[in-house]
């Protein structure tokens, strides 16, 4: 695990002389307004909810996953990394040509940044059960836990060197640790499975998600394009000689490839949706938290800017009390929480961060220059606001994702498993129809649809006389957790942006927290609300209380 740990330490300290700095960086540099920067973040989170699910799925589908990571790497390094170069070329360039060549850069990481993230969920996810298979004791949190702190020792580092550093232009020295940071970070990911994927035997390599070898008998990994003809469905492998074909049939197996996957993608969130009705209001939820993320995200260091200076020492210590007294702490209990009070509560812990944080930053902050104490206390509640929710964000996905695959698993049964469990299979799908009637549980529903639509599938082949004999079943592990991440860090960050930029703009940068504080406490009030009437409607219909 140890090498997915460094990852997670490097990927995140290197994004922390980035991401917190990004709205100042156009406001210093740049000269652009509130609204500029707002709909700039409003644009590139929309992007990436576009683009994320679909890589996610590619990955999934070719199970290639730690590829498509080390090529978001790259081009998150070229992106961010060429941002150091605007200060330079100010004189030389008109500001409107270096705004729109950051906008292009700023797009081109923060797409790359967020398919990385996602993917690195899905390989700590997959490793943490395989180590816990052969008898270890780890979660998910125990690992992420090093993201947080990179974060926070490289967020303290970067404000000191940021504020010690006057022979460079203002946050330039946060680009350079970035650049040299993302470097190691690269090595580290390709070194690891790199030589996972040449050394170890071929029949020890597989993917441990679920169990495909993607390696030739003797021993090379398999770059060959595998093509499904129909979803979950026989894998038709064909492999091209590149030799023989044209650059211009390249380009065209390439795009008909990507729009085939990208329909696949679609259908599959549309038939997950379908299945399991309380995955939206899940959806829901992680949208807002995005609008409310987004807030702080794009504009924390704008209103401190504005209420203490441009103190970078106190932007670094409000990073590192971030990581290390508000996220690590609740990142090593969070999944505690999760099983002691639920999803749902646990989220509604977060909301009340929410309120109590950015309340105190609406109303009990003032403008005091060198005064950092007030700013350090109410940071603690990083906590509650990032961390609790974004373990619950990933137990859901990848909830659900289990979930999907059981759905998708009943293709597999062979006809002759069928017959001779008809009768039973039939008294079964009767009581789910019964409970499907009576109840909200979409448990029960998803488990009845797939029954009726596996049985109706058995019987069309019989009818042609088809029996698969062998299919490849992708569970959508990588696509939910890019699902969810989307509308978190793409649609909810977006919207957020985009309407914290009008806020600033035309009335003051104290008001977008007051408005959110109180959103926040309407956000747990409804959740109170709905959990009230799915209580009580399971009960009057004597359902599990699941």
């Amino acid at each position: 695990m140890w090498p997915l740990k460094a990852h997670y330490c490097l990927w995140f300290g290197a994004h922390s002389g980035v991401l917190p700095y990004l709205a100042v960086f156009l406001r210093t540099h740049l000269n652009a307004s509130a609204t500029t920067v707002g709909t700039l973040y409003c644009v590139l989170p929309f992007v990436v909810s576009i683009v994320k699910p679909i890589a996610c799925s590619a990955a999934d589908h070719y199970g290639k996953h730690s590829q498509a990571l080390l090529i978001s790497q790259i081009l998150t390094f070229f992106g961010y990394g060429l941002l150091a170069a605007i200060p330079f070329i100010l004189e030389y360039i008109p500001l409107h040509i270096l705004l729109y060549g950051f906008c292009f850069l700023a797009l081109l990481a923060n797409t790359s940044m967020g398919v990385g993230i996602s993917l690195t969920d899905f390989l700590v996810i997959n490793e943490v059960k395989l180590v816990n298979q052969h008898g270890g004791n780890t979660n998910y949190g125990a690992v992420r836990i090093w993201g947080t702190i990179g974060f926070g020792i490289f967020g303290i580092l970067v404000g000191i060197i940021n504020e010690n550093s006057p022979s460079l232009p203002y946050l330039i020295p946060g680009l350079f640790i970035f650049i040299a940071t993302e470097i190691l970070d690269i090595i580290c990911i390709y070194r690891f499975y790199h030589l996972k994927q040449t050394k170890l035997p071929a029949d020890s390599i597989t993917n441990d998600h679920d169990n495909v070898d993607y390696h030739t008998p003797n021993g090379q990994y398999s770059d060959s394009l595998e093509m499904d003809s129909e979803p979950y469905g026989p894998t038709v492998t064909t492999q091209y000689n590149a030799q023989s074909l044209s650059l211009w049939n390249r380009i065209r197996i390439g795009v008909k490839q990507a729009a085939s996957t990208s329909i696949d993608t679609l259908f599959q969130i549309l038939r997950i949706y379908y299945r399991y009705p309380s995955l939206i209001q899940y959806t829901l939820i992680v949208f807002c938290f995005g609008i409310l993320t987004a807030f702080h995200w794009s504009f924390f260091f704008w209103f401190i800017q504005d209420i203490r200076g441009q103190d970078s020492l106190l932007m670094g210590l409000c990073i590192f009390v971030n990581s290390f007294l508000g996220e690590i702490p609740v990142f090593l209990v969070a999944y505690r929480i999760i099983q002691w009070v639920g999803p749902i509560f646990s989220l509604c812990i977060s909301l009340l961060a929410f309120a109590l944080r950015y309340l105190c930053y609406g109303y009990l902050l003032k403008k005091e220059y060198g005064k950092y104490w007030d700013v350090l206390l109410i940071e603690t509640l990083q906590g509650l606001t990032f961390s609790l929710f974004y373990t619950v964000m990933t137990h859901i996905a990848q909830m659900y994702a289990d979930k999907c695959e059981k759905i998708f698993a009943i293709n597999e049964i062979p006809s002759s498993s069928l017959e001779s469990n008809s009768n039973d299979r039939v008294a079964s799908l009767r009581n789910l129809a019964s409970s499907r009637e009576s109840s909200i549980d979409d448990e029960a529903e998803g488990e009845f649809e797939s029954n009726m639509s596996g049985q109706s599938k058995m019987n069309s082949l019989r009818s042609k006389s088809r029996i698969p004999t062998s299919k490849k079943i992708v569970k959508p592990s990588a696509l939910m957790q890019g699902l969810m991440s989307a509308c978190y860090e793409g649609l909810g960050l977006g919207v957020g942006s985009l309407l914290g930029g009008f806020l600033i703009e035309y009335f003051d940068v104290g008001s977008i927290w007051r408005i959110a504080g109180f959103f926040s406490l309407a956000l747990v009030a409804l959740n109170v609300v709905i959990e009230a009437i799915k209580f009580v409607y399971k009960k009057r219909r004597n359902q599990p209380l699941i």
